[in-house]
């Protein structure tokens, strides 16, 4: 899948009907409409007397960065700054409304607040995730559709973004499932937000009023309890973004995702919308000049952010500010007329045109680049994704012509608020209804539990009897995937808890990236006199449960030195999450070491992925080429220093790494024993001969693991009925117990 981060259910957001897209208390350039074209203009795409074309360009651009950046097309790595473009308009223009209202009426109406945004996001919102329910059930297996179920579940309650951070979902991660409706977290974001925004500000203006008798506000009081409300989003703003700050910091994941880290970005444009009357009286020429350095801004951000990028900590201000400039600039008043500004570009046809489809296409485009990679088990290519980006396009005109239009502009709706709000019950009731159906038709049949291999009715090329029965499995799947046999009823672990199956240490008994300790934690016989020390990355306890079993029934103690992406080799290995060294492990290593000569174990035993990249003197990420006497050299000094804390040190090799995750590999319905098989990755192949060269230079125990998984010419995903890995490069616990026996053979435990 590749890498790729969603834009805001954008509310595309802010609109309303007509209305939404109003400055407050401004009139339209006359002389703009002009220049945009006002013959041709169809439904939607022609602006209404004090409508701003210049804001429906801005979601145009908004959401085609968006689009581009999903479409991995070359250049615009950062047009995930979408997202933060639509929470500045949208903040501006709900915002915009409620005042306009208290301005009017001396009161927020929340009710009618709510009903009319029933009537905005709910139609469209609701169809799509109804297709994406549909599509689903119909291409891929049960297990899949258990996965897509359970996000559009969250979806529908409008809390898709809380289930993301919980999951741990990454739009930046390479190798992990991608849900057709993940790009709904951002539509949460602002629902969340507008919960408490339009009671908030009812709060605010309340403050003041000494009793219910004193009759509507005058001019005088309504603009100073604006004043007031001003401040208060000012603060709750400054809050926001100082916690989004030091969230982004501590923890990226949930900042991301996290609506008290974006909601400053809504609050700047509710900001700006309660500061229309100073700026329409700035100059017009620092108008048009805010306008163009705003979207000059934005761009910038677009083509120069990464997925590396922190967001939405203090770089969010470059696409937030600069969102804000140009809605900003657009903002006409006494000076007159602008006629140089950014709406030069913004307010045209076209633009005004996508602006109008840009909350249909949003929801749209997301799942049409999702779906067809899970269920080909392979990348788009260019050209396929830019044909999805067509035909995304298309159903958005559709969706927005056929759907959002009519729900919005019915009079039944509009004029019978109750009616607007029973929408939503009615819609989340319609949904979840349907993922009942898909869940109660998609229950898998009770599967077989014993490890056997299928049955096989064609002669196998060679006879598997080599004395070793880990071996002679891997080699009997490896013929089957050779010969694209069906895949075994049964799957163990089912795909429904493939992520879960894994052995790992428990709470604070590993380190995680930033940190550089842990407890000290043992399993086994804990009063055995023997002591083993598994030390490494995550991939030495992979072994954690099958040697818990060994030292249970052998007597050993285990202690476990695990820090998560720390490779045992004594050189400086590449932080790939922060784009930097990783010195924390190398302090890890040194703490580690200590820690074991304490311990004084009878064996360690090593492993770790072998798939990493090094870091050379200057602190810079080398090729592989290049790191490789730098592997090798730090295996020597590693296992020399292990040798002297020990009497015994065995090393286990690196496993393959997988191109797709076995998940998406073996959800299709058409997956057969092929599906994913491949060769030893070549990376693999080369560390480990490297690694083996360093335990006979140190006399150290090599045990090559790969003949338990591969054949000289594939590596099946599945062996007997069992699922070897849970991710690209981590074998289930499942398939490790069924290697216990040779691992105490091998070991010699």
């Amino acid at each position: 899948m590749q890498r790729v981060k969603a834009l805001s259910g954008h509310d595309c957001m802010g609109r309303m009907g007509d209305a939404d897209n109003q400055t407050p208390s401004v009139r339209i350039n006359p002389h703009m409409r002009g220049r945009g074209g006002e013959r041709g203009r169809g439904r939607g795409s022609q602006p209404r007397p004090g409508l701003r074309g210049d804001i429906q360009g801005l979601r145009a651009v908004a959401v085609l960065l968006v689009l581009v950046n999903h479409a991995d097309i070359r250049g615009f790595t950062g047009g995930y700054v979408g997202v933060d473009v639509f929470f500045v308009i949208s903040g501006f223009l709900i915002t915009g409304i409620l005042v306009r209202e208290v301005r009017r009426t001396g009161r927020v109406s929340i009710a009618d607040f709510y009903a009319r945004r029933a009537r905005r996001i709910l139609p469209a919102a609701s169809v799509v995730l109804l297709v994406v329910v549909l599509v689903s059930s119909r291409l891929f297996n049960y297990v899949r559709v258990d996965e897509v179920m359970s996000h559009v579940t969250w979806t529908a309650f409008f809390a898709a973004n809380i289930h993301l951070a919980g999951t741990g979902s990454d739009y930046f991660a390479v190798g992990t499932f991608v849900s057709p409706v993940q790009h709904y977290w951002s539509l949460a974001v602002e629902e969340q937000f507008y919960l408490v925004w339009p009671p908030l500000i009812a709060l605010v203006l309340f403050v003041g009023r000494r009793r219910r008798s004193d009759g509507p506000p005058t001019a005088a009081q309504t603009h100073r309890r604006l004043r007031r409300l001003a401040v208060a989003i000012a603060l709750l703003s400054l809050a926001s973004f100082v916690w989004s700050v030091w969230e982004t910091g501590s923890q990226p994941l949930v900042a991301y995702y996290s609506t008290l880290t974006r909601g400053w970005e809504l609050g700047v444009g509710a900001l700006l919308a309660l500061c229309v009357g100073p700026l329409s009286r700035m100059p017009l020429a620092l108008r048009a000049i805010a306008s163009w350095c705003g979207l000059v801004a934005i761009g910038l951000a677009a083509v120069q952010y990464s997925p590396f990028t922190p967001l939405p900590g203090y770089l969010a201000l470059l696409p937030v500010l600069g969102s804000a400039l140009v809605l900003a600039g657009g903002i006409e008043g006494s000076s007159g007329p602008i006629r140089y500004g950014a709406a030069l570009v913004l307010d045209r046809l076209p633009m005004r045109w996508v602006g109008d489809i840009s909350y249909s296409l949003y929801l749209w485009h997301w799942p049409l680049l999702v779906i067809p990679p899970m269920y080909l088990v392979r990348e788009l290519r260019l050209s396929e994704r830019a044909g999805l980006m067509a035909v995304a396009i298309v159903v958005s005109w559709l969706s927005y012509q056929f759907i959002e239009m009519p729900v919005r502009q019915a009079k039944s709706l509009s004029r019978d608020r109750r009616k607007a709000l029973v929408m939503w019950p009615v819609t989340v009731a319609v949904v979840i209804a349907a993922v009942g159906g898909v869940a109660l038709r998609n229950q898998p049949a009770a599967a077989e539990v014993r490890y056997v291999p299928p049955a096989v009715d064609y002669e196998p090329e060679t006879k598997q009897d080599t004395g070793d029965p880990l071996r002679d499995a891997a080699g009997l799947a490896a013929e089957l995937a050779r010969a694209g046999h069906p895949l075994p009823k049964g799957l163990r672990p089912s795909l429904e808890h493939l992520k879960t199956d894994v052995s790992r240490p428990g709470p604070g008994c590993y380190a995680e990236r930033d940190a550089t300790t842990h407890k000290i934690c043992t399993v086994g016989d804990l009063k055995a006199k023997r002591t083993i020390v598994l030390f490494g990355d995550s991939h030495v306890t992979m072994y954690l449960e099958p040697l818990n079993r060994i030292g249970l029934a052998n007597g050993w103690k285990i202690v476990t030195f695990m820090k998560a992406s720390c490779l045992p080799v004594d050189a400086t290995v590449w932080r790939s999450d922060k784009a930097r060294a990783y010195a924390e492990c190398n302090a890890w290593r040194s703490w580690a070491y200590a820690e074991i000569a304490k311990l004084k174990p009878q064996h360690i035993i090593v492993s770790g992925l072998v798939a990493q990249y090094f870091t050379d003197a200057g602190g810079n990420k080398m090729t592989n080429e290049a790191a490789r006497p730098v592997f090798y050299h730090g295996a020597v000094r590693t296992l020399k220093k292990l040798k002297t804390l020990a009497p015994r040190v065995s090393v286990l090799s690196g496993t393959p790494n997988l191109t797709k995750e076995p998940g998406d590999c073996l959800a299709p319905r058409s997956a057969r024993m092929n599906t994913c098989a491949g060769p030893l990755d070549a990376l693999t192949r080369e560390r480990n001969s490297e690694w083996k060269k360093a335990a006979a230079a140190t006399r150290v125990q090599w045990i090559d693991l790969v003949p338990w998984m591969c054949d000289a010419r594939t590596c099946p995903v599945v062996i007997g009925n069992v699922i070897v890995y849970r991710d690209n490069n981590h074998i289930t616990k499942t398939f490790a117990v069924t290697l216990q026996k040779g691992l105490q053979t091998r070991l010699r435990l």
